[in-house]
């Protein structure tokens, strides 16, 4: 019987991986082939528990390069022997090169002493609370010379269960750090400059899926950071409770201004109204789903943001390729980015869900992933912005072209028109005197046609004919019903220096954004919008007092000022002359009031243009 119990105990220990030589030790070493492990279910085994039964119990040894069960509720212990067979004392450290781990605990056995705790550590402990200062969980040891110990370690999380467990001197680590830091920076670098460079974008279009394009990078990057266990170095050391949730958070609000930027880069609406339903699904379902991050456990958020991640991702994907048919242009670069991204996010998942194995390319791809998507997405918003103004440059020459038309068919006409003078003036003296008579009354009727052209052909108001008409008209029946008139006269600063500058076109059209400026300020029916004369604009305003005339004219000055043009450089401004009667004598004449609101705007001329000026 006692045969038989000795050879299961003998049985039983081999479970355990070869134990570790130090004097084979020439660098930092993956200690994955010589750790074996146990699952703990419960998660109720103590330290105690495990010493006392510590050859008896089943130990698995670990076959994978590093340690990867995925997703559990169970806590492991690991279990590494590592021999000190040479002459010198070994000062090392072990090192966790996972930085979401929630609780571990690491205990020393030295020959047939108790274990004695080595360190207590994980990411729901404040940073600084750690022995060494790193992204990833670096345990100090010492093992005398010639001596034997046995390092268990607990391990307990809400995230992956993932162990990869190293050894090897503190400078293994800062001289490795060093070249990886190098990397991040390159990364990081490139999300900031994209980030700045869309920002200016933003701020010079004013369209708004520049803006969520930055806070898309911006989530991103963060996402990457917090999973990399930079941010909980060197942004929140202390708050844990962020550093729990924030990964699942902003993998989704990351998914959320996606789906804004996709809505207003790919104008999807215009092109296919059940796909852009489809996007405000995916928005109104990341939003809900951040909204749940702080209130459920990690476990369940983080899987509930990988779901979200490749469900958006994968839509977005389709969108791109279906848009892409239909369009070409900045689709195609979208589609190919995101075919990218769902390729990185779906083998994070698979790795983090225990499916995948850890490796350089599960851990690193989604970084290189973002980096090309960024790189993309913007190749494809600078398209766009090529493409508007090639559009713009077209429409504008077409529209030369077309002015161009309109001059040379009104020479024609004029000619025509001429000639056919000529030709019925030559037959007009052949004619008897009734039709001398008939021509005369041809003639009445023409000019009477041309008396009722109110309507100044460049700026589109009315011009000088209808305001003298207009003037006369309203000061009779404000002289009638004892109503006060008021009177703005208005005159672009500069403008001979600007049609010097630029020439007629531009000053053509400042003429015409000085007009439908004035319009969209001065907007009461009975009000008259007028152009009097060259760069001159005057505004009748029936029934209205000095002091809200004067409130007007400065909305008008504002909004002309504030006028934007293609030519960057080129700035308008007006003075504007304010008169106004609240009630009107008897002798009162329109020229009157007009010489009064003339001599309020040389007053503002004369102290300084670009300000308005009352009688």
């Amino acid at each position: 019987m006692r045969i038989l119990s000795f050879a299961v105990l003998v049985f039983l220990s081999l479970g355990t991986r070869a134990e570790l030589s130090l004097s084979q030790f020439t660098g930092k070493a993956n200690l994955a082939g010589h750790m074996s492990y146990i699952e703990d279910p419960d998660a109720t085994m103590s330290i105690d528990q495990v010493y006392k039964s510590l050859n008896t119990l089943r130990w698995i040894d670990n076959r994978a390069d590093e340690f990867n069960a995925g997703f559990t509720q169970s806590a492991y212990w690991f279990r590494v022997d590592i021999d000190n067979d040479s002459a010198n004392r070994f000062v090392g450290v072990f090192g966790i090169e996972y930085p979401l781990l929630d609780d571990i605990q690491v205990y020393q056995i030295v020959g047939e002493e108790r274990p004695w705790p080595v360190a207590e550590l994980g990411d729901t402990r404040p940073f600084s609370k750690r022995l060494i200062h790193h992204r990833n969980f670096l345990i100090p040891i010492e093992q005398p010379s010639s001596n034997k110990s046995i390092y268990l370690f607990r391990v307990e999380t809400t995230s992956a269960m993932q162990f990869p467990l190293y050894l090897g001197l503190e400078r293994d680590y800062l001289v490795g750090d060093f070249d990886w830091m190098i990397g991040q920076g390159v990364f990081y670098g490139i999300m900031l400059i994209m980030a700045a460079y869309n920002l200016c974008v933003y701020v010079g279009v004013r369209d708004n899926s520049y803006l969520y394009f930055v806070a898309y990078v911006v989530s991103f990057s963060i996402t990457v950071s917090s999973i990399q266990g930079i941010g909980f170095q060197y942004i929140w050391p202390d708050s844990v409770g962020f550093q729990a949730k924030c990964i699942s958070f902003f993998i989704i609000i990351s998914i959320f201004f996606a789906a804004l930027f996709s809505e207003g880069f790919l104008h999807i609406k215009k092109y296919d109204g059940f796909l852009s339903k489809g996007m405000y699904g995916v928005t109104y379902a990341t939003l809900f789903g951040a909204a749940l991050v702080p209130f459920i456990d990690y476990q369940y958020s983080i899987l509930m943001a990988i779901a979200l991640a490749v469900l958006g991702a994968g839509y977005f994907f389709v969108t791109g390729v279906f848009l892409a048919q239909k369009n070409g242009g900045e689709a195609r670069y979208y589609a190919v980015a995101w075919l990218i991204v769902l390729a990185a996010i779906i083998a994070w998942a698979l790795n983090k869900t225990g499916i995948a194995p850890r490796n350089f390319l599960t851990e690193y791809f989604v970084q290189f992933a973002l980096s090309l998507e960024v790189a993309l997405l913007s190749f494809g918003l600078t398209d766009r912005i090529n493409r508007v103004r090639i559009d713009k440059i077209e429409a504008k020459e077409l529209a030369l072209t077309f002015q161009r038309r309109v001059v040379a068919a009104q020479k024609d006409i004029v000619v025509a028109h001429e000639r056919a003078e000529m030709v019925l003036t030559e037959k007009v003296n052949e004619r008897t005197k009734e039709l001398n008579g008939a021509m005369g009354q041809l003639s009445q009727a023409n000019a009477k046609l041309k008396s009722m052209s109110i309507i100044d052909g460049l700026t589109g108001v009315r011009n000088r004919r209808y305001f003298n008409e207009m003037i006369e008209r309203e000061i009779g029946k404000t002289r009638e019903n004892a109503n006060p008139i008021a009177l703005l006269m208005l005159d672009i600063d500069s403008f001979k220096l600007l049609n010097d500058e630029y020439g007629h076109l531009t000053g053509d059209e400042c003429l015409r954004a000085v007009a439908e400026a004035i319009q969209e300020i001065v907007t009461w029916p009975i009000d008259a919008v007028c152009r009097y004369g060259g760069e001159e604009f005057a505004v009748l305003l029936p029934n209205t007092p000095v002091l809200a005339a004067q409130k007007s004219a400065e909305k008008i000055r504002k909004k002309v000022e504030g006028l934007l043009f293609e030519t960057k450089e080129l700035k308008i401004t007006l003075s504007i002359g304010v008169a106004g009667w609240s009630k009107i004598d008897e002798d009162a004449t329109p020229s009157q009031l007009i010489a009064v609101a003339d001599a309020a705007l040389y007053q503002a001329k004369h102290d300084g243009r670009n300000r308005v000026k009352v009688a």
